[in-house]
């Protein structure tokens, strides 16, 4: 093998590997964005339910 071809196949596996690191990422980062949606929401939630005890009042 060339030393060009060697080289293209190590870029290539480093590529490949850097790909698969860059989605595992992005799925986390998803996740948290779901929790964090879960989050807000559950605030919102709350908050409505203060403001409706407060109408009580």
């Amino acid at each position: 093998m060339g030393k060009a071809a060697a080289v293209n196949k190590t870029y290539l596996k480093f590529r490949s590997k850097a790909r698969k690191a860059i989605k595992r990422l992005q799925n986390k980062v998803s996740q948290q964005q779901n929790q964090i949606d879960k989050l807000i929401n559950a605030v919102q939630d709350l908050q409505n339910r203060v403001d409706t005890l407060e109408g009580f009042h």
